[in-house]
């Protein structure tokens, strides 16, 4: 189950999905994994959340919105104001439940719950403070699953002024409430001069790679998991981080 949070969140969403119906087809074992079958439509396994309507109104006005379940579609009424102290002291509080009780309902259809996947940027305030605070929440109905986080670095020419400091602030969260953290580095890819420098070709980028890193994430915690069980270690696995600090897409000459 995958939560896009934020701006940048939802449009990284956008990318990703769109690329799995592009490169799996319906009867795919890795599609059956990632998409739900409503009265024979495929629905994304995903929760898209954002403290003000302008991404999810993006969302509605896509070709594929079809492939969203539209309850699991989640607009605040109050943006963060790309401040980490809105997003993580969030004053709607029925609309922080709200998303919760939906993280609950998805779940509750699944067989085997794999993982809690996250993807936002650190840079904002909803990504940064309300993707610190839903982590915090979430992980209380889910102590024995991973949680694992794609997080975007912001890039040299942030327009946001205090994107470091939201940045900062969201560390704390990932490092108590992660188990795997994935980063993608803006800067590099823009610096890069292989293609195009639009917003959609970064997005396309990023996307490739989450969907590399599920297939990672599903051999990682298989091979894991075994390893704890053969060698009979007393630790949870849930109490263990793996940072992984990657993606820079291009090598550096």
């Amino acid at each position: 189950m995958i939560m896009h949070l934020g701006n940048a969140g939802i449009q990284l969403g956008l990318a990703y999905w769109n690329q799995m119906l592009e490169e799996h087809n319906q009867n795919d074992k890795f599609n059956k994994t990632m998409f739900d079958e409503i009265t024979g439509q495929q629905i994304a396994r995903c929760i898209l959340v954002d403290q003000d309507s302008s991404s999810i109104d993006k969302i509605l006005q896509d070709p594929n919105n079809k492939y969203y379940n539209p309850d699991n579609l989640m607009a605040g009424k109050q943006g963060a104001q790309n401040l980490f102290s809105n997003g993580y002291h969030i004053q709607d509080i029925q609309y922080l439940d709200s998303i919760i009780d939906k993280v609950q309902k998805v779940t509750e259809k699944l067989d085997n719950l794999h993982a809690v996947q996250f993807i936002y940027s650190i840079a904002g305030g909803c990504g940064s403070g309300l993707g610190s605070k839903l982590s915090e929440k979430i992980i209380e109905y889910f102590p024995n699953n991973p949680f694992i986080h794609h997080i975007i670095f912001p890039s040299d020419i942030e327009m946001n002024p205090v994107a470091p400091y939201n940045s900062v602030l969201s560390f704390n969260s990932l490092v108590e409430n992660s188990q795997t953290v994935f980063l993608y580095q803006n800067q590099t890819i823009m610096n890069s001069n292989m293609f195009n420098k639009d917003l959609k070709d970064i997005n396309k980028v990023i996307a490739t790679k989450h969907e590399q890193s599920h297939l990672f994430n599903e051999a990682w915690w298989a091979l894991s998991n075994k390893l704890f069980e053969v060698l009979n270690l007393n630790q949870s696995l849930s109490e263990i981080t793996f940072f992984f600090f990657q993606f820079d897409p291009f090598e550096r000459i």
